[in-house]
């Protein structure tokens, strides 16, 4: 297991961030930095971002031969906006992950630790490693141009999206963007249109905290079926420290002003789901409360073809609670 190739600090290397690596969005370029302004990390503090795969393999009970290959990626899109990206194993990824609002790719490490098929997991605008949009809107539709050109980048062979929340809302909506033929199978995680209510994706409005351990009691709160793994996982990715000693969160939505709405949803993506050709998935938990049993009988009525998926005994949040049971699903959906 790698981190990946590294860039060292040298004047060739921000004179190739600051042009903008692919200006077409053709190539994906493996360079450990962080992607836009907004915050400032040392290459040593990134070269380490992986340090706690291997701890996380042993305790899956993974073997050194099954652990694959991680990586950071980037891939810049038409409009200079520079993307982030998990890249996991060798060889042309086959599954495409894709967060929930106020996540990250890091989200997926479990799940992607235990598929068996290279993947990536891609940071949406405004999240993880990628630029944060100087108008703070983050729907479904806005997004989708930008992960078309993300997923044609980093995964131009994909066999199968797969997104929760904004990310599986924003996986349907990548059907209308130009050249949408390469979404062959979808599957969306505990989502439908008009279901963000039901989640739990950050609202919009600035949160700060005095300490690590008061970000940790808050996420315990708001996902009681979070292990510690993944509360310690998500605290050290996604929180940043400020220079008067007060953390904050390292994604937009948890930075922008309360008047901001950057509205997740979007019910008229119903349209899209309805209209697919090609397999569509939804993937449920047992014990969630993400989807109602008025959704799932909705879904029957309003996109027939799609197929339900019960995860045995996963609790509110599938992707942490199921991480074993979701990746053989997938792993088999990847292969159909």
């Amino acid at each position: 297991m790698s981190a990946g190739r590294t860039l060292r600090p040298g004047s060739d290397n921000f004179g190739l961030r600051r042009r903008g690596a692919c200006p077409r969005g053709g190539r994906p370029l493996v360079i450990l930095t962080q992607g836009g302004d907004k915050v400032s990390e040392s290459f040593a503090a990134l070269d380490n971002e992986f340090a706690g795969i291997a701890e996380s393999a042993a305790k899956a009970g993974l073997g050194n031969d099954a652990v694959p290959h991680v990586q950071r990626g980037w891939v810049t899109v038409p409009g200079d906006e520079h993307i982030g990206a998990v890249v996991w194993g060798s060889g042309s990824p086959e599954v495409a992950f894709v967060h929930e609002a106020g996540r990250s790719a890091r989200a997926w490490d479990e799940v992607a630790l235990r598929l068996g098929r290279p993947s990536v997991a891609i940071d949406l605008p405004g999240h993880g490693r990628s630029d944060w949009r100087p108008d703070g809107r983050y729907e479904p539709r806005r997004l989708a141009g930008t992960l078309a050109e993300a997923i044609r980048s980093l995964a131009p062979r994909v066999s199968l999206v797969v997104g929760g929340g904004l990310g599986g809302r924003t996986s349907l909506a990548l059907i209308t963007t130009p050249r949408p033929a390469f979404l062959p199978r979808v599957a969306l995680i505990d989502t439908l249109p008009g279901t963000a209510a039901h989640g739990q994706e950050a609202g919009a409005g600035a949160e700060r905290f005095r300490s690590r351990d008061e970000a940790v009691a808050l996420l315990a709160a708001r996902h009681p079926e979070w292990r510690k793994p993944v509360l310690h996982r998500e605290i050290d990715c996604e929180l940043i420290q400020d220079p008067d000693g007060s953390w904050k969160w390292r994604h937009h939505v948890g930075n922008l002003d309360g008047a901001v709405d950057p509205h997740f949803d979007d019910v008229t993506l119903w349209e899209e789901l309805a209209g697919l050709e090609n397999p569509a998935f939804v993937i449920h938990g047992e014990h969630s409360g993400r989807l109602t049993a008025a959704d799932l009988v909705d879904l029957e009525r309003r996109a027939p073809r799609a197929t339900v998926i019960i995860i045995p005994g996963a609790a509110e949040d599938v992707v942490a609670s199921e991480p074993a049971r979701l990746a053989s699903e997938l792993s088999r959906l990847a292969g159909a």
